[in-house]
């Protein structure tokens, strides 16, 4: 199979198979799609709702099919010629005893076959005992009150606690009851899962207990591991692999070559094709020694926000914000501070096993190396860099360096001798980095860069940018609040992703975006309207804290911003969409980790957060307020959706490869996961792609300006999806060059023009931003809104691909 054409994310699950997936593959085949973009399929924990959670890596999950499903769906891909793109987690798998590989481990310890599988301290001893920190209070405690019980499951004796079991060795028969001398007999240890404060027993995948991190750079885990996934190429059920977490892998450059060299075994044209989810920072991009199509997308989503928004009013968002909050601090200085927190408190056993690590090589006191390291891991501005045995890059030493000078800046005088040994040893330019210490040296290289990058996940990702809610149209993976971009600035990405990265996916909304495209897209209207907004939010606050507990400002500017930009197209809101938004909202309140957390919910707060949910969308004296939300969402609503258009043309002619989420081609409301993850209604949406056959067929201006009329059904975005889909496959020059196409008038600063060419095919893309400077609240910002703007074409006349009008352009222009 070619590379793709256009991806379609599934999220398969118990309730999605595989066999509903190739039911509609059909379908999604005539809206244009190539390629299914799957959710990991692999066996994981029973009942899983996204596969991340592996327990097989070698098998079809039986709760999606099985291999038998597996086999159907690629069957009926292959007949319709579409491809399947498929989701793999190397980093991690299960902490489980499902997963018959660790239950191996937790029986043998470190005479298991499984000893080197997983990053485990067993790795490099087979002294001590596994630390499973699993327990809700010390394991006194849980024995004292009879929580640990021996128990039969599959005709093998456990270890049983509320829903979690463990194995134990037939030696254990013997034993009716749990005592402390059983326990001292087994290959692990149970503990309170609070001492992953002081040592983390295995590495996890960011911190979350239940997963352990896979050690692929091993050949024989990785031949272990990838054993299926080869299979399931080389027999063609897949195409394509979508890398998990690449950053989390101890060497992402030599797992990406060694994994082309295992797919190029399965395809005559080389290795498969191949993208990786890796968030990038603006300026940044994926080493190009990595030999992979590019990324999973989310730069797309970053510089779509990015080039939407209005600077002016962020800026006047942001002040919003610190009034309301009375806090001072600038975004990158929350940051900083967030990711200081994490690793306080989420990663200080990791952070402690590095400065070890450094303090036995340099010879530096363990206390000065966890100081000098905390605040040089805090600084660093990207998620990692990627120093192994063939030395450090030039982009690498860029970002230590500037990560040392941070740190300098922030710590006294005395430690700044610490802080340049430590980055001589991570650069291996210490003297200590060659001979015998090699080997100790890569191993604190890496294990630091597996430490880097769940701090930034967590400390921006999860924690700053639910602290920051001055435009949350910008808070989302892979954004960079308050970043504005040109025409400029996206030409100049457009054409290095041309050059460079033109396989990579343009994703606009993902399974781990915090909002959908459209809920984004307007609430990027704020930034147009943000006098208006402050002045309504400041009219308010005093109505919605009358008479009730105090919640955080920053939680109630977050669920104002949340509820008008998910507010419904279609009516009222119900209790449903009241629900979503409790949901939402104990979420998001405990992922900023203030008032209350996931490690230490406060039920208090939560209590209250709640209570002014439903004072804001059902009490009687609110109602007013409810009124003028609603009004404001009406008045927001249409230039939202015109943003959400202009996503979707730059999704799909932008170089790179269009990627749409499941159901989101169609208005499409959804907060932070599991919101995203409802059902979608594909009987509808089989209905609506049968009602716009013929206008994408043959399109004509009268039946255009109907979808546009009646925008709320969301026909029109579906529509421009199809229609620029469908023109992918058709004209070679969606994959052809790049070329920006000059714009001059009144309006200029509204537009964003481009051409993409493989002759003799060209195609010309129109992009506008900032509709409502254009446009009233209720209208379109079409003809007399674009004044004297005119856009230079070349010559030669025109075909509108959207209501197939001939366009002559004037002097080698035409008009907007």
């Amino acid at each position: 199979m070619k590379p793709p054409v256009a991806t379609y994310r599934l999220q398969l699950h118990e309730a999605f198979t595989l066999r509903d997936a190739a039911h509609i593959a059909p379908l999604l085949r005539r809206i244009g799609i190539s390629h299914l973009y799957l959710s990991p399929v692999t066996q994981a924990t029973a009942g899983s709702e996204h596969g991340y959670d592996v327990t097989d890596p070698t098998r079809i999950n039986d709760e999606l099919g099985g291999t038998e499903a597996m086999a159907e769906l690629a069957a009926v891909v292959r007949a319709h010629g579409m491809g399947v793109l498929l989701d793999i987690v190397p980093n991690h798998m299960a902490a489980s005893a499902e997963n018959e590989w660790w239950a191996d481990l937790l029986l043998n310890g470190a005479a298991s076959a499984h000893a080197t599988t997983f990053d485990t301290p067993l790795v490099d001893s087979e002294a001590g005992r596994l630390l499973l920190p699993v327990l809700g209070a010390p394991l006194e405690e849980v024995l004292a009150a009879g929580e640990l019980q021996l128990a039969e499951r599959d005709g093998r004796r456990v270890l049983q606690y509320h829903d979690h079991w463990f194995p134990v060795p037939d030696s254990a028969a013997a034993h009716d009851a749990v005592t402390p001398a059983l326990l001292a007999s087994l290959p692990y240890t149970l503990a309170d899962w609070r001492t992953v404060q002081e040592q983390s027993g295995y590495r996890r995948f960011f911190d979350i207990t239940g997963l352990v991190g896979v050690r692929v750079e091993d050949p024989d885990v990785f031949e272990r591991t990838h054993s299926g996934i080869l299979d399931w190429l080389a027999n063609g059920w897949i195409d394509g692999l979508r890398i998990d977490h690449i950053d989390g892998l101890r060497d992402p450059a030599n797992y990406l070559r060694q994994l082309a060299r295992a797919t190029s075994r399965s395809h005559a044209r080389g290795r498969c094709y191949t993208v990786v989810e890796k968030i990038l920072a603006s300026d940044e991009h994926l080493p190009q020694a990595w030999g992979t199509d590019g990324t999973t997308g989310y730069e797309m989503m970053r510089v779509a926000s990015s080039f939407l928004v209005d600077p002016s009013g962020y800026h006047r968002l942001e002040d919003l914000l610190r009034r309301v909050t009375a806090d001072m601090r600038e975004f990158d200085e929350l940051v900083y501070t967030c990711k200081l927190d994490v690793l306080d408190n989420l990663f200080p056993a990791e952070l402690r096993d590095v400065a070890e690590r450094l303090a036995e090589i340099t010879g530096l006191p363990l206390d000065d190396c966890t100081r000098a390291l905390r605040e040089l891991t805090a600084a660093l501005d990207v998620y990692r860099t990627y120093v192994n045995a063939e030395g450090a890059a030039p982009a690498d030493r860029m970002r230590i360096d500037a990560a040392l000078s941070a740190a300098r800046a922030r710590l006294p005088d005395a430690d700044h001798p610490v802080l340049h040994t430590i980055c001589e040893t991570l650069l291996l330019d210490a003297p200590d980095a060659a001979g015998e210490n090699r080997e100790r040296v890569l191993e604190v290289v890496a294990r630091w860069q597996q430490l880097s990058g769940p701090a930034m996940a967590k400390g921006f990702e999860d924690t700053a940018l639910y602290r920051w809610p001055a435009l949350l149209a910008v808070n989302d993976v892979g954004g960079e609040p308050g970043e504005s971009m040109n025409a400029s600035d996206m030409h100049a990405f457009f054409a290095y992703r041309a050059e460079h990265e033109s396989g990579a996916l343009n994703a606009t909304s993902t399974h781990d975006s915090k909002r959908s495209e459209d809920v984004r897209a307007r609430l990027l209207v704020l930034s147009e309207r943000a006098q208006e907004w402050a002045a309504a939010v400041e009219r308010w606050l005093p109505q919605t804290r009358r008479g009730t507990t105090q919640i955080a400002s920053r939680d109630e500017l977050l669920l104002l911003q949340t509820v008008v930009g998910a507010w419904p197209l279609d009516g009222p809101p119900d209790e449903d969409f009241a629900q979503r938004i409790r949901d939402y909202m104990r979420k998001a309140s405990r992922e900023a980790k203030q008032e209350t957390s996931w490690l230490r919910p406060d039920e208090d707060y939560e209590a209250a957060l709640l209570g002014h949910v439903d004072r804001l969308l059902t009490s009687p004296e609110l109602a007013q307020v409810r009124e003028e939300l609603r009004a404001f969402a009406g008045r927001i609503a249409l230039h939202g959706a015109v943003n959400s258009l202009a996503k979707v043309v730059l999704r799909c002619a932008a170089p790179g490869i269009p990627d749409t989420y499941q159901g989101t081609g169609r208005w499409r409301f959804d907060l932070v996961d599991p919101d995203n993850r409802r059902p979608v209604d594909y009987d509808e949406l089989t209905a609506l792609t049968d009602s716009l056959e013929e206008v994408v067929e043959h399109p004509d201006a009268r039946a255009v300006a109907d979808l546009r009329e009646n925008w709320r059904d969301g026909r029109i975005k579906l529509f421009l999806l199809m229609t620029l889909l469908r023109a992918r496959h058709r004209h070679p020059a969606f994959a052809g060059t790049y070329e920006p196409v000059e714009v001059s008038g009144d309006r200029a600063d509204h537009v964003l023009a481009f051409r993409r060419r493989h002759d003799p095919d060209s195609v010309i893309v129109i992009v506008p931003r900032w509709p409502a400077r254009l446009a009233p609240a209720q209208g379109w910002p079409l003809a007399e809104a674009w004044g004297s703007t005119t856009i230079h074409t070349g010559g030669g006349i025109l075909r509108n691909v959207l209501d197939g009008a001939r366009i002559t352009p004037e002097r080698d222009r035409i008009r907007l």
